[in-house]
């Protein structure tokens, strides 16, 4: 859990300045670029902003502003010694930069109520990504981001025991991430296809990533939360009680991996004379007949929550946190997610020197995006754009002399004349959006959730010094699984799992994945045991005179 306060002015105006730079002729040259005789990679970091703040109107209302501009570049060298390609080392910079503004006003509307307004903008492009495994610049990532925040609050003092926060807060993020010719040509399917094919070794990547992915996402969000002290109802009560929701929209372009990827068996380089060097399987992205793989498709996941919490000090050397909270989100149609949370502190001696505690919570997970998007995007029938791969035989597994065969046959010259040829035969045998390796949504499926207990004690042994353990067991249970449901059978070489669609046979499935909860005999938990011993002392202070 992170909770971040954004400073605020006061009746005085208060600026800061500040500037930090460090160059590449300060720093020393890495190892394996000094013993290949190539220049050090430029590595250049600066920067700067200011931040200021004042009343607008003194005791009523006043202002807070930051500006922050940042070019943490980084240098990096790729070495691929160890795998027999030295000749793939290469030196590289990151460009990257980060341009960042934050604006907030607050307002006393009453001397019980006050409103607080914030603002804040960035926006954060960064070219040639380090990736330890890229042999090629083309390989490298870039990512460009615009975020920006509008968010509100109102703090009320009810009365002397009665205060209520609440929150809304819209969010909107812009981001690509991917290779270079993506972005420069467009940010569409039909650059991505024109990208040089992706060559996967088991220790290093060459030619273009294929990742091309898009995302334009709004969150609106609304939270309360309501602090009650009750100081005499059989002891004093400190609650806490809430609610949330969130609404998400989730609008992706993800045209990765449509100029194709040739994965091979070793980490030799490619050479067409050589059939050692060959690739053994090849996958691509159609494109649909329809046009659609260009197509932002939206989800709009809502999230609900509600939650109490009563601390309560029934005696003064004890206290008691009772709580539960309940969510529920659009995407998994599962409601039944109640957490109940008991909690005890309790000073068996009554010195102030000596705690017990002890707790119980229960915490679920939440499928915003991740699995979720798989659901979504590799359907059986889907409309932004199609997987499929060849290796020459049935079933699609890896075959090293059907692409030597492949590349005599057809008088293929290199990897990218040869990736556009199986783009076509595929797309032509893709007569609609069919996926033969979809990934499908199980109805059973239930969000996973942990269980987490623990007890200790601790003691103050002289003053300012005390010793402590703790033991914490944590058990994650129905956690996600992926399995396949219609492995290939070498044996008698079909697909014996799923082979129906609409009621008809399809020989174009392939494998067919699905994500379900794991129990207790089959996977998908996992109980984590902590013994924790600790020495506290708390730092003394000398007086000068």
């Amino acid at each position: 859990m992170i909770n971040a306060v954004t400073k605020s002015g006061s009746h005085e105006f208060h600026g800061v300045g500040f500037f930090y730079a460090q160059n590449t002729d300060w720093n020393s040259v890495p190892f394996f670029t000094e013993r290949a005789g190539d220049p050090a990679p430029e590595a250049k970091f600066s920067g700067l902003g200011f931040t200021i703040g004042g009343p607008i109107v003194r005791d009523k209302t006043h202002f807070f502003f930051s500006y922050e501009r940042l070019t943490p570049n980084e240098g990096r060298t790729n070495n691929f010694d160890s795998i027999g390609r030295p000749e793939s080392t290469f030196s590289y910079t990151s460009d990257e930069l980060v341009n960042n503004l934050v604006g907030k006003v607050d307002h006393q509307i009453t001397d019980n109520n006050k409103m607080s307004v914030r603002y804040l903008w960035e926006h954060s492009p960064q070219f040639f990504q380090a990736n330890g495994r890229a042999s090629s610049p083309d390989f490298l990532g870039e990512e460009d981001d615009y975020d920006s925040q509008l968010a509100g609050s109102l703090d009320s003092v009810i009365n002397d025991t009665m205060f209520n926060n609440l929150r809304i807060s819209f969010v909107r993020e812009d981001v690509t991430f991917a290779n270079n010719f993506f972005n420069q040509c467009g940010k569409t399917f039909a650059c991505q296809r024109e990208a040089s094919p992706q060559e996967n070794h088991p220790d290093i990547f060459s030619g273009s990533s294929t990742r091309a992915d898009s995302r334009l996402n709004h969150a609106f969000q609304f939270d309360d939360t309501l602090s009650w002290y009750i100081p005499d109802a059989k002891g004093a009560h400190d609650l806490r009680i809430g609610g949330h929701f969130s609404l998400r929209t989730v609008a992706p372009l993800t045209p990765g991996n449509a100029q194709g990827t040739f994965f091979f068996p070793t980490n030799t380089r490619f050479n067409i004379n050589n059939p050692t060097t060959y690739p053994e399987n090849f996958s691509v992205r159609l494109f649909d007949a329809l046009g659609a793989a260009d197509v932002n498709r939206a989800r709009d996941p809502k999230i609900f929550s509600i939650f109490a919490q009563d601390d309560w000090q029934p005696i003064a050397n004890l206290t008691l946190n009772l709580g539960f909270r309940w969510d529920a989100e659009s995407i998994t149609y599962d409601y039944n997610n109640f957490a109940p949370r008991l909690g005890l502190s309790y000073d068996p001696i009554g010195d102030g020197k000596t705690i017990l505690k002890a707790g119980y919570g229960r915490f679920y997970d939440r499928l915003i995006t991740n699995v979720f998007d798989n659901f979504w995007r590799d359907s059986i029938f889907q409309l932004v754009g199609t997987t499929d791969s060849w290796a020459g035989v049935p079933g699609g597994d890896d075959c090293v002399q059907c692409f030597v065969d492949l590349f005599q046959q057809m008088g293929f010259t290199d990897l990218k004349q040869a990736s556009v040829s199986l783009t076509s035969l595929l797309e032509a045998q893709a007569t609609d959006s069919f996926n033969a390796n979809p990934t499908v949504d199980h109805p059973s499926r239930r969000t996973p959730f942990s269980d987490t207990v623990s007890a200790g004690f601790e003691r103050e042994v002289v003053d300012n010094l005390s010793v402590g353990f703790d033991y914490v067991r944590t058990h994650n249970k129905d956690i996600l699984l992926r399995v396949f449901l219609n492995d290939f059978d070498t044996a008698s070489g079909s697909r014996p799992g799923i082979s129906i669609v609409d009621g008809a046979v399809n020989t174009r499935i392939r494998d067919v994945a699905t994500y379900i909860n794991g129990n207790s005999s089959g996977g998908g938990f996992m109980v984590n045991n902590s013994f924790q011993f600790h020495l506290r002392k708390r730092t003394s202070m000398t007086r000068f005179g």
